[in-house]
């Protein structure tokens, strides 16, 4: 049986409150949601589990108790429908709402909040710190963008030495990372593409029209996904109570 953590999916501590856990949840969503990274649907509908348990008290407090991810505590609510949550939660997120968000977000007090802490956490390792940060996709312009906003936080002492000691590495060897980031990034937009025209489509529009045509022919991604991290056997549909 495959277990998941759900705070490890989501980021979060297990002390977290709801409000912590409502962010990581959005921020998880806006990176994996299928429209922006098609081929990551899997990691998706993991965050969608993770937050069912973590954003509800009663099964949040059965996962710490246990450490496992089960079905169980739902099974005698007979209104609840998994294939319409998951369902639910995959349309929640839409391009335009991505588009929408990334404009806010960037240059904004959260994004400097965020890059601040994740610096931080990552202890100074730029490479780690772009695939923490929402709508942060490498490129030469947001590396500079990113590296003088942590140059800006040295120089205001929001930042030293032993907070992000990778950093200091990184500056010393900056053009040769920059190099490396970038053809990391050209493998990953190749595999994209490759993921494009594998999908029979012409452009990742295409592909987000297709995924959306798809949404209604995916009624067992509720059964996959319950029997892989939960190792139970959940009819499909509705969740019914047993019989006694």
């Amino acid at each position: 049986m495959e277990n998941i953590n759900p705070y490890e999916i989501l980021g979060v501590s297990s002390d977290s409150n709801k409000r912590d856990i409502v962010v990581a949840y959005r921020k998880k969503c806006l990176k994996y949601h299928p429209d922006k990274a098609p081929g990551k649907r899997e990691e998706f509908d993991k965050i969608q589990l993770a937050y069912l348990v973590l954003s509800d008290e009663r099964k949040r407090e059965r996962y710490d108790k246990t450490g496992v991810v089960s079905v169980k505590e739902v099974e005698n609510d007979e209104n609840f429908d998994w294939r319409e949550y998951f369902q639910t939660q995959f349309k929640e997120v839409t391009k335009d709402m991505i588009v929408e968000d990334k404009k806010q977000y960037q240059n904004s007090e959260e994004e400097l909040d965020d890059i601040r802490d994740e610096i931080i956490d990552v202890k100074g390792n730029v490479e780690k710190l772009f695939e923490r940060i929402p709508h942060l996709e490498f490129s030469k312009e947001e590396e500079e963008r990113v590296y003088g906003i942590i140059e800006k936080l040295i120089e205001k002492g929001e930042l030293n030495d032993e907070d992000i000691p990778q950093f200091f590495k990184y500056t010393s060897e900056r053009k040769q990372r920059v190099k490396k980031m970038e053809r990391k990034a050209l493998r990953e937009k190749k595999a994209a593409d490759k993921y494009i025209k594998d999908e029979g489509c012409d452009s990742f529009e295409e592909l987000a029209r297709k995924i959306s045509e798809n949404r209604n022919r995916q009624n067992s991604t509720m059964q996959a996904i319950m029997d892989k991290y939960s190792g139970e056997k959940v009819a499909k549909g509705k969740v019914t109570k047993r019989k006694k």
